[in-house]
């Protein structure tokens, strides 16, 4: 997979950077002034940052920012429950969409910036229930990136830290919950169990704090 990192494609009279059945992994790169900023086809699979890495790729002013065709697939940003991967990309200003797919392709850009908050829903298109876009977590500001943002390694909930991730700020239990398990899956029982502990704390529902118990337990009995 070849690496693309710290190129310019400006005002090329056509298409920015374009992929045909092919992976490429993008990392700070800029396009604009193009038909699409980034364009891929053909299975192409296109990803961008590493665990806890920016992407911080800029995506504006073509007359469409991203797009994904022909059974292909962009990576640009992931959150996993612990870890932020390839987020911080600004896709935005762009004429017609910020990002579209079809025939069967998909776009993950989560904690990306838009232009705006919230972004412009009719910024993003899809041709059908099989191609797919998910901007969750746009970020409100560019400045806003999570991972720089956050304290290196750590989780907080109402001003408790429990270390081994990132989670996004805000006190919302459910985003501890992901957390939790992403460290589960991971084999980090301890990281785990002190996020579990954590959310007990908190003022959540009863059944969520007997989901909480119930994995607690389920830890203390393979110790």
């Amino acid at each position: 997979m070849p690496d693309i990192e710290s190129n310019t494609t400006d005002n090329n009279g056509s298409d920015g950077l374009v992929f045909y059945g092919s992976a490429a992994y993008l990392l700070n790169d800029n396009s604009s002034g193009n038909n699409v900023g980034i364009y891929c086809e053909d299975g192409s699979v296109i990803s961008t940052g590493g665990q806890s890495e920016a992407g911080g790729n800029t995506i504006t002013n073509n007359t469409d920012g991203i797009g994904a065709s022909t059974n292909s697939t962009i990576s640009f940003g992931d959150y996993t429950g612990r870890w932020y991967q390839g987020t911080c990309n600004s896709i935005y200003g762009n004429t017609t969409y910020n990002a579209y797919a079809t025939d069967t392709s998909s776009i993950t850009a989560e904690y990306d910036w838009w232009g705006q908050s919230p972004p412009d829903a009719s910024k993003f298109w899809t041709d059908n229930s099989s191609s797919t876009i998910d901007y969750t977590g746009a970020l409100t500001s560019q400045a806003n990136c999570p991972i720089s943002g956050a304290a290196a390694q750590e989780v907080t909930l109402n001003g408790q830290t429990v270390s081994g991730g990132t989670t996004p700020s805000g006190n919302d239990p459910a985003l501890l919950f992901q957390f939790a398990r992403q460290a589960r899956e991971e084999g980090e029982y301890g990281i785990a169990t002190a996020a579990y502990r954590l959310l007990l704390q908190d003022t959540i529902s009863s059944a969520q704090k007997e989901r909480a118990l119930f994995r607690l337990f389920n830890y203390w009995q393979l110790q």
